[in-house]
């Protein structure tokens, strides 16, 4: 859960407006969770705001 929160900060565009599910097994295969988020597709465009990030809700 802490690596897709670290991804999720580090690459807003990558995350903007995906719903994801994170479920823990130990047979999964070990994929960059950057290459995961790409296979998602988001509900929205997205729109650049370096100031802001919008799944957070701080101010980076």
């Amino acid at each position: 859960m802490a690596e897709l929160m670290a991804v999720v900060a580090k690459n807003p565009d990558l995350a903007y407006c995906k719903i994801v599910e994170v479920v823990a097994e130990t047979t999964a295969p070990l994929n960059p969770t950057e290459e995961l988020l790409a296979k998602i597709s988001s509900q929205r465009p997205y729109i650049s705001s370096p100031k802001v990030c919008p799944f957070l809700h701080y101010r980076l």
